[in-house]
């Protein structure tokens, strides 16, 4: 059964000066043993956000690329301090790419430029949208209403497309508690059909310092939540978004030795199967 396949994956990589000043991981060398995970083996896209340090894109886009993956211009950067950090890769051409900046940004996350990455890309006769996000942090009450007039700004941008594709997803580091009353507002704004998501498997929260050891060294002792994801939203073509299986996959990899997580996030994968999509007619726009 031919599958399409899709990876995101928090990278948390900023400047070198403001990674010190944060007390993170340095980015390198830890970046640089990403692109040798296996599970770019039989990926078709990858949504990598928090990028922020131009160092670490390179290098991860490079590596990509030697791996027969082609990758998006820049993230927007506008007037931030920092781009926006999202950036996507594709196993086959990119026939069309964009980002947005968000109008709306709180706290620390004003500091960049943060906002969507879009392609679109054909994957065995498929025509796929790709909007890759990452969204406000934080749980407050501000922090939640600001994710919502982003979701809003999101779900313009989709209604706003002059294109048509087979199907339309969304993937990143979301930033909204999977299953929260915020979840249910986000499937509802961008008409969405929800993941599927297994929470009877172990390890299946993508931010976990129990099973994480980048999260735990960052912030020992805290509770896990689920973050990132890949699913499908409606657009102009009218048809009932297929259902995205999602699973957590551990970025492992030997750094100064010893075997350690890569990021402070897990990655998801979003895997569906092409037969369940509606082509698009001939001649459709």
């Amino acid at each position: 059964m031919a599958m399409a396949k899709v990876v995101a994956l928090n990278v948390q990589s900023f400047p070198g000066p403001l990674q010190r000043a944060l007390r993170l991981p340095p980015s390198m060398p830890r970046l640089a043993a990403v692109p040798g995970s296996s599970a770019f083996d039989d990926c078709d896209l990858v949504v990598f956000s928090e990028a922020f340090s131009p160092v670490a894109r390179r290098v991860l886009s490079s590596a990509l690329r030697d791996r027969g993956y082609v990758c998006t211009s820049r993230p927007t950067r506008c007037c931030a301090i920092l781009n926006g950090g999202v950036f996507i890769c594709s196993r086959q051409p990119i026939l069309y790419q964009t980002t947005q900046a968000f109008t709306a940004a709180c706290g620390t996350d004003a500091l960049a430029a943060k906002g969507i990455a879009f392609v679109i890309t054909n994957i065995s006769g498929t025509t796929f949208g790709l909007i890759g996000a990452h969204l406000q942090s934080g749980h407050t009450e501000k922090a939640r209403r600001i994710r919502r007039r982003q979701l809003l700004q999101m779900r313009s941008f989709i209604d706003r497309l002059s294109v048509n594709v087979d199907v339309m997803l969304v993937a990143g580091d979301l930033n909204v508690e999977y299953q929260s009353d915020e979840y249910n507002d986000m499937m509802s704004i961008l008409r969405a059909t929800g993941p599927i998501i297994d929470p009877s498997r172990a390890a299946w929260r993508s931010w976990d310092p129990a099973t994480n050891t980048n999260a735990a060294r960052k912030c020992p002792g805290q509770r896990s939540w689920h973050l990132d994801y890949c699913f499908a939203v409606e657009h102009c073509n009218g048809k009932t978004p297929p259902a995205v299986v999602n699973v957590t996959t551990a970025f492992l990899g030997e750094v100064d030795g010893e075997v350690q997580d890569l990021s402070d996030h897990h990655g998801v994968t979003g895997t569906l199967s092409l037969q369940t999509i509606p082509q698009v007619e001939s001649g459709s726009s």
